[in-house]
């Protein structure tokens, strides 16, 4: 019997510990915001990303030929590399046609795109990738642009789109590998 109490009391302990480990390499890790709009940095332990501009993106009434850009810097103070995501938070696109509101990423030594790709459509707010698993490597610093447009066209009727909106948040986060992620749930 006091085997068995040893065991519990062995594996209660074990269990414990590798909780406290994984909450605190959680707090660790997990996005930590300060400020908000314009002077609002995101820090991922050694890496943090600085937003330039506000990160609201909204049209209340979209009309062909809106655009907006959004800047922001993302710095890795560490030494290892650093995986992460951009995405529209709470994305909500009303618009009617479809393909004609479209993103492009720019970046000084990131990753970089050399066409426009359409933003999806969602009357309720969900996330929108943008782009994942970027990585920047260690002591290195990568600065975006990020451009939405409401192309016009000569050959679609885009009246439908009349008082229709556009908004969400433009937001980083750490890529997390999926697969891995799921094989230590299972």
């Amino acid at each position: 019997m006091e085997k068995n109490n040893a065991r519990y009391l062995v594996i209660g302990i074990i269990t414990t510990m590798i909780i406290a480990i994984t909450g605190v390499t959680y707090a660790y890790w997990r996005g930590q915001i300060q400020g908000e709009g314009a002077n609002m940095v995101v820090n991922f332990g050694k890496a943090r990303v600085i937003f330039t501009d506000d990160i609201e993106i909204s049209e209340n009434d979209a009309k062909p030929g809106w655009s907006t850009t959004k800047t922001f810097t993302i710095e890795n103070e560490g030494d290892e590399p650093f995986k992460y995501d951009i995405y529209i938070k709470n994305l909500v696109n009303t618009l009617v046609t479809e393909g004609f509101l479209q993103y492009k990423i720019t970046s000084t030594n990131g990753y970089n795109m050399t066409d426009y790709l359409p933003i999806d459509k969602s009357t309720i707010a969900s996330d929108f990738d943008l782009k994942k698993r970027i990585t920047i490597e260690g002591n290195t610093t990568q600065e975006y642009t990020i451009e939405i447009r409401y192309v016009d066209s000569e050959d679609i009727n885009q009246s439908e789109d009349m008082g229709k909106t556009f908004s969400g948040q433009l937001m980083i986060r750490e890529s997390i590998d999926k697969t891995l992620y799921s094989t230590l749930t299972d």
